[in-house]
């Protein structure tokens, strides 16, 4: 089977012994697709959800994701509008030894803004600011810490654009993360 840049399928057809039938089905062109060309529409692809769904019965409590989800503490989701050199904030009381676990997503831009993952105020690190394609951008972080305290993720917008920013917070109790390790 040919295709011609011209939307015309050329067939050649045979005698065979058996006959079948043939379906044709048009889809878009894979290069208007939004994820393969990076024009994205202007809000996330995934919501947050209002609670951690269930469990699905064939997943074994102790594998994957749900083995440690009763082990992490999460901040609540922040998502805010961002005007220029404005900073979004997300604080988390770490009682114990913990991984923090932060990610900064954004639309509105691909440059890096500047993002900043902190312990009572002293920076942990700056976490890998990358732009993702198209007017999207992000950071993320895991770091672990040895003691508790005031977790605080923070992001400000570096660029002359209003951005939209989704900010997420946990912590995973270090007991938790070394016994997966």
């Amino acid at each position: 089977m040919q295709h011609s840049s011209d939307e015309r399928v050329i067939v050649s057809v045979q005698r065979v012994g058996r006959s079948g039938q043939v379906t044709e089905v048009r889809q878009r062109q894979i290069a208007n697709d939004p994820v393969v060309n990076g024009r994205l529409e202007g809000d996330w692809t995934l919501k947050v959800p209002a609670k951690m769904p269930a469990r699905p019965p064939d997943v074994d409590a102790t594998e994957g994701a749900f083995a440690l989800l009763s082990a992490v503490q999460f901040a609540p989701v922040a998502e805010v509008q961002l005007p220029p050199a404005a900073s979004r904030e997300v604080e988390l009381q770490v009682d114990r030894p913990s991984v923090l676990l932060g990610r900064v997503r954004w639309i509105g831009t691909n440059s890096a803004l500047k993002t900043s993952l902190l312990l009572d105020g002293a920076g942990l690190g700056t976490g890998s600011s990358h732009g993702l394609t198209q007017n999207r951008g992000g950071a993320i972080y895991r770091e672990r810490i040895t003691r508790a305290g005031r977790a605080t993720l923070s992001v400000t917008n570096t660029t002359d654009a209003t951005v939209k920013v989704r900010i997420v917070l946990g912590a995973l109790d270090m007991l938790h993360e070394r016994a997966k390790n």
